[in-house]
C-alpha cells in the first residue's frame, strides 16, 4: 500500500480524524507515541538550509524567538509564510516538532501549491506521498520525529518533483497546462507569464472548454495571492477581498469561453517568492505560479529613515520619519510598506497607514515632482525588547528598501556582575583568528577569540563582538548570545595567569560582494582587536 494510503487509512480513519479540528492551532489531545525528537526551530533551520535559496535575515519575529542562533532561519521562515506560530505570538522553538508540522514546513519551503482541505494537514500528506517522501518508520501523525526521520523526510522531499503535480494530483498549470474530465466534461486552462517584477501588471487568460453537446452555465472563481492587487476582469468579473468571481457564465455546447484577468504585483512583494493564483470551476482547479524577480529599482526615488530617539529605553515610544524623495519629471504614486520588529507594537501613522499583521502599509502615496514626502510612524517597545537589543524597522518603496536600527538602553544600568570592579579595567590580552579566509558568500566562518588574563587574581568580565553588516550570527560557545548586531558573553571567568578561548561562527550574507573586507571587532577588559575576513568569489 502506498505511504499516503497507509497513513490516512490506518491512522486517520482509526483514531485521528476526531482531533482534526484542534490540529490547526496545534492543540493535540492525543499524542500516544512521544519520542526524543528534533526541535521545531532546528527542523526549520535544517529544512531551509537543505532547500537553499533563502536569505537569513531578522530577529525578534516571535515572542520567544529573539536573538537565539536559530532566529534568522525561523524569522526567514515566518517572512516567507512557511511558519506562522501560535495566536499568542509564540513559536515554541524548543518544543519537539510533530510529523504533521514537519510535513507542512517542508512542503511550504519547497513552494508547492496546496489546496484547502477541512483536514488541514491532509494536502501536505498528499504532496509528500506524491514525492514518496514519507518515512516508512512514521506510524502516527501526531508523534514527534527523530533527527534521523527528519533528515530522511527533508532529503526525500528535496528530491521530489514540483513540476508535475500539485497536492491534488492534477497538473498545476504552471506551463499553461490544464485540467480536464470534470463531471460536466469541461477543460480548464490558465495561461500567463511565469515571471514578473514588483509593480508589474500581469494578464492571465482563463479558458473553459465545454466538450459536451449541451449548453451549460457555470461559476468561475479566481483566488489572488495576497501580493496581487486586482485591476480588471472581462465579462463582468467581480472582485471582493482578493477573490474574482464570474457567476452564471454560459458556454454553448462544443464551444469555449475566454476570460481575461489583470492583476498588479505589489511593490513590496518578496523577491524570488512565487505568487500563486488559483482558478476553480465545478470540480476543476488550476494553480498558476508567478515568480517575482528583482528588477531595477526606481532610480529616481530616494528612500531614507530616521528615528526620534536612539537609544530608546525599554517600554519607550519611537517615531520614525520615512522620507521619499521624487527626482522624476512627473508626479508619482507609490505604495509603502514598513515591516515592524517583533519587539515593536504599532501606535499610529500619518497618511492613512494601516496595520497588516507585522507590517504597516500605505497605498497610493502621492509624491510631487522634485518634492519629498515624509510619512510618520510611531511604535512602542513591548515586553520583548531587552536592554542591549538592536531593533530594526525595514521599509520598502517601489523596489527600494532601507533599514533603521534603534538601540535599546536601560538607564538603570543594572548588571549581573557580582564583582565590584569595573571589568573594563581588567588587564587582558586579546587575539582573534578566522577560518576560512578568504571566504565565499554563504560560508560559515569560525572566529577563535583568545583572551588572556594578565592580572594576579581571577577575574570575571563581559566580552562583546561587533558583527559586520555582511555577517549573520550562527552559533557561539560558552553561552554567547546575539544582541542586535553584537554577540555578548556575560560574566566570563578567567583564572589568574590563564587564557579562555571563545568560538564564534557566522554566516557570510548573500549580499556580500567579491573583494569585500568584513570586520569582526571584539572588546574585552582593557583590550580590543579586529579581525578582517576577505570575500572571494
Amino acid at each position: 500500500m502506498a505511504p499516503i494510503a497507509r497513513i490516512l487509512s490506518a491512522l486517520l480513519v482509526a483514531s485521528l480524524l476526531p482531533v482534526a479540528a484542534h490540529a490547526q492551532s496545534y492543540q493535540y489531545p492525543y499524542q500516544p507515541y512521544m519520542q526524543v525528537g528534533i526541535s521545531r526551530a532546528e527542523f526549520v533551520r535544517m529544512t531551509l538550509d537543505a532547500v537553499g535559496g533563502y536569505a537569513y535575515d531578522g530577529t525578534h519575529c516571535f515572542r520567544d524567538v529573539t536573538n537565539q542562533p536559530y532566529a534568522p532561519q525561523v524569522c526567514a521562515a515566518k517572512q516567507r509564510r512557511i511558519v506562522s506560530g501560535h495566536p499568542d505570538g509564540r513559536f515554541l522553538p524548543d518544543e519537539p516538532v510533530l510529523f504533521i508540522e514537519a510535513a507542512a514546513i517542508v512542503v511550504r519551503a519547497k513552494g508547492a501549491a496546496i489546496s484547502y482541505d477541512a483536514v488541514w494537514y491532509a494536502p501536505y500528506l498528499r504532496q509528500l506521498s506524491a514525492w514518496n517522501a514519507i518515512p516508512a518508520s512514521v506510524r502516527n501523525l501526531f508523534e514527534t520525529i527523530s533527527p534521523a526521520q527528519a533528515q530522511e523526510l527533508v532529503r526525500a522531499a528535496i528530491d521530489g518533483d514540483l513540476d508535475d503535480t500539485d497536492d491534488d494530483g492534477d497538473d498545476d498549470g504552471d506551463d499553461e497546462e490544464s485540467v480536464t474530465d470534470s463531471d460536466r466534461d469541461l477543460r480548464l486552462t490558465v495561461s500567463g507569464p511565469e515571471k514578473a517584477e514588483r509593480g508589474d501588471r500581469v494578464t492571465y487568460t482563463i479558458e473553459i472548454e465545454n466538450k459536451d453537446e449541451d449548453d451549460i452555465r457555470i461559476d468561475v472563481r479566481a483566488e489572488l495571492d495576497e501580493d496581487m492587487t486586482f485591476r480588471d476582469a472581462s465579462k463582468s468579473g467581480d472582485e471582493d477581498d482578493g477573490v474574482v468571481e464570474w457567476e452564471d457564465l454560459r458556454i454553448d455546447g462544443d464551444e469555449s469561453v475566454e476570460l481575461e484577468l489583470e492583476v498588479r504585483v505589489r511593490s513590496d512583494a518578496w523577491i524570488d517568492e512565487t505568487l500563486r493564483m488559483r482558478v476553480e470551476t465545478e470540480d476543476l482547479r488550476v494553480t498558476k505560479g508567478l515568480t517575482i524577480e528583482n528588477g531595477d529599482a526606481e532610480e529616481d526615488i530616494e528612500l531614507s529613515i530616521t528615528d526620534s530617539d536612539d537609544p530608546i529605553e525599554e517600554g519607550g515610544t519611537i517615531t520614525y520619519r520615512i522620507r521619499i524623495e521624487n527626482n522624476e519629471n512627473d508626479d508619482i504614486e507609490v505604495n509603502v510598506r514598513a515591516q515592524l520588529d517583533a519587539a515593536m507594537d504599532y501606535v499610529s501613522s500619518t497618511d492613512d497607514g494601516e496595520l497588516d499583521d507585522d507590517d504597516v502599509r500605505w497605498e497610493d502615496i502621492e509624491v510631487e515632482e522634485d518634492e519629498t514626502k515624509t510619512i510618520l510612524l510611531t511604535v512602542k517597545l513591548n515586553e520583548d525588547a531587552d536592554d542591549g537589543d538592536s531593533l530594526r524597522l525595514r521599509v520598502y518603496v517601489e523596489g527600494q528598501s532601507d533599514i533603521e536600527t534603534t538601540k535599546v538602553d536601560d538607564d538603570d544600568e543594572d548588571d549581573d556582575d557580582d564583582d565590584d570592579d569595573d571589568d573594563d579595567d581588567w588587564d587582558v590580552s586579546l587575539s582573534i583568528t578566522d577560518s576560512p579566509d578568504p571566504a565565499e558568500v554563504g560560508d560559515i566562518v569560525r572566529y577563535r577569540i583568545t583572551i588572556r588574563n594578565n592580572e594576579d587574581r581571577d577575574i570575571t568580565l563581559d566580552v562583546d563582538a561587533e558583527l559586520d553588516e555582511g555577517m549573520t550570527f550562527y552559533s557561539a560557545t560558552r553561552s554567547g548570545r546575539k544582541s542586535g548586531d553584537e554577540v555578548r558573553w556575560d560574566s566570563l571567568s578567567i583564572d589568574e595567569d590563564d587564557s579562555e578561548v571563545l568560538l564564534l561562527d557566522v554566516r557570510i550574507n548573500n549580499d556580500a560582494d567579491d573583494g569585500d573586507s568584513l570586520r569582526l571587532r571584539v572588546d574585552a577588559g582593557n583590550d580590543s582587536d579586529t579581525e578582517t575576513t576577505e570575500i572571494e568569489d
